[in-house]
């Protein structure tokens, strides 16, 4: 229960720059770099991350109903590719046992629900906007089934999202902590000898089908 509700603030937690959070450069300096990673050592980090809260505040005070309009074209077109796979899925496509039509547009609706406007979201990047409290990161997909049939149906819980991609994914970043990083992830996989390649292609086909709903979970 505690575990829940640690998890429930954190999915809440803000997403902003803190400038102490940043190493100090002197001790970058202090660390073997590697060539390609010198340049870290004489960058003002500081002034980098200021630069960066500087512009994410003069893009959010730009923000307005052009991008509220923007985001309603790209739901209009996500559910039109649903509904059209949806439609078409039971319709036979000559001797083909599958309509691929079918599974383009579903795909492609699941897809766009998820990296367009369920990511966009979840990042708060229409919190500033007025949409009735709907496309907001705190209320999209959450607090009853309803909302998140309507926003949001997919086999990832959105709370669970927000925790995993907004705070453990994006703070650590390509970082040995980074749950994404896909190359570690599967580094038992990878080297794995050529002779066990058939196994290979049975872990890959079953994470093909299943990795939303596991690797997302609570």
């Amino acid at each position: 229960m505690a575990t829940r509700a640690s998890q429930h603030a954190l999915s809440r937690a803000g997403t902003e720059l803190y400038l102490d959070d940043l190493v100090p450069n002197e001790k970058l300096s202090a660390e073997k770099l590697s060539a390609e990673d010198a340049w870290i050592s004489k960058c003002d980090l500081d002034a980098f991350a200021a630069d960066i809260k500087a512009l994410g505040k003069t893009l959010a005070a730009q923000q307005g109903d052009a991008d509220v309009r923007h985001l309603n074209k790209i739901v209009c077109w996500q559910r039109a590719c649903t509904a059209l796979g949806v439609a078409t899925m039971a319709m036979p496509l000559g001797p083909l046992p599958f309509n691929p039509i079918a599974v383009w547009f579903l795909s492609l609706g699941v897809l766009t629900r998820w990296t367009i406007v369920a990511h966009h979201v979840c990042h708060g990047g229409f919190d500033k906007c007025d949409t009735g409290g709907r496309y907001h990161r705190f209320t999209f997909g959450v607090g009853s089934v309803y909302r998140r049939c309507v926003d949001w149906l997919d086999w990832m819980l959105v709370e669970a999202w927000n925790v995993e991609h907004n705070q453990l994914h994006h703070y650590s970043l390509g970082e040995d902590s980074d749950p994404d990083l896909v190359e570690r992830n599967l580094d038992n996989l990878r080297q794995m000898p050529a002779l066990l390649a058939p196994v290979k292609y049975l872990v890959i086909a079953f994470l093909t089908v299943t990795w939303k709903w596991f690797y997302y979970a609570p």
